[in-house]
């Protein structure tokens, strides 16, 4: 009797959420004895389904699946596929202060805040301003590579006033 040939399909690169469809169905028994059984286990060994394909949801790393079929004589084959989550869409981020109509003073301390969401890690953030509504950013000294956990910076500001000042804070994922 030969051994089953399981096929747990070709390694998947998904965006972190969506699901990824594990696709075993090209699997076969070569003496065609009969309909293979399949299980699918996750690195920890649990059962994750009984049939030829199963979705699982994708995550920030790489996760190692197995694929076990067993023909109708109780031979066994074995396949892995690796599914590795990727975090392709930019990070949100909003600028809580300020937001408009403030005013603020040349060389007088003044906290920048922001809120940011993103699927995977920021890994930091840099802070800009405009002089001229946004038209071209310069940075903000002491705002730059500001750690991804952190959502304000202290800003003293330049020596120009403006009445069309703009920030801008930008994201960088892990």
């Amino acid at each position: 009797d030969q051994f089953p040939v399981a096929n747990a399909g070709a390694d998947e690169l998904v965006e972190i959420g969506l699901l990824a469809t594990l696709d075993g169905s090209g699997s076969y028994d070569p003496e065609a004895a009969g309909p293979l059984t399949y299980e699918w286990r996750d690195s920890n060994g649990t059962v994750l389904g009984t049939t030829a394909s199963i979705n699982v949801a994708a995550t920030f790393a790489t996760k190692t699946y197995t694929l076990t079929v067993t023909d109708v004589v109780g031979l066994i084959g074995s396949d892995t596929v690796d599914v590795t989550g990727l975090d392709t869409t930019p990070p949100v981020v909003t600028v809580v202060k300020p937001n408009g109509g403030e005013k603020l003073f040349v060389n007088t301390p003044y906290i920048i805040q922001w809120n940011a969401a993103d699927l995977g890690v920021i890994s930091f953030f840099d802070v800009f301003y405009s002089l001229n509504a946004g038209s071209t950013y310069l940075a903000v000294p002491g705002c730059g590579s500001v750690d991804g956990s952190l959502r304000s910076c202290t800003w003293a500001l330049p020596g120009t006033a403006t009445t069309t000042g703009r920030v801008r804070v930008e994201a960088t994922d892990a």
